[in-house]
């Protein structure tokens, strides 16, 4: 499993001078489709209110997607996980670190990855 994943939160103060917001390490935690999830940052409305900072991922959505705004999430799935296959209406973000096992969207193994089922490492998860 990945370590947790650290979050940075940057923002403003009331003079406009850049300041960190936030800086804190997400635990990433156990679901029921046997990976682990960290939100790193949602948002419950479009466009976005700026006035005041208010930690979106403590108030977060209990479902899967969020149909009035966005999710940023961490998804660590251990190799050999069979997967869950969903639809949702709404804006998905996903970016890969690594993988041990094909991925596949449509029932089609992407192609172009990098990736191969042979290419894991000796920890399990290839680079």
């Amino acid at each position: 499993m990945f370590p947790h994943p650290r979050r940075i939160v940057t923002g403003h103060n009331s003079q406009g001078a850049a300041i960190v917001v936030d800086d804190d390490v997400i635990p990433c935690l156990p679901t029921s489709i046997k990976c682990n999830f960290a939100v790193l940052y949602e948002t419950h409305q479009f466009p976005v209110s700026n006035d005041e900072w208010v930690d979106p991922a403590k108030a977060r959505t209990t479902d899967l997607s969020n149909k009035t705004g966005t999710v940023l999430r961490v998804v660590d799935f251990p190799p050999n996980t069979e997967t869950l296959f969903h639809r949702t209406e709404s804006l998905d973000f996903g970016i890969l670190h690594s993988a041990a096992h094909p991925v596949t969207v449509g029932g089609k193994v992407l192609k172009a990855t990098g990736y191969s089922k042979d290419d894991v490492t000796s920890g399990g998860i290839s680079k």
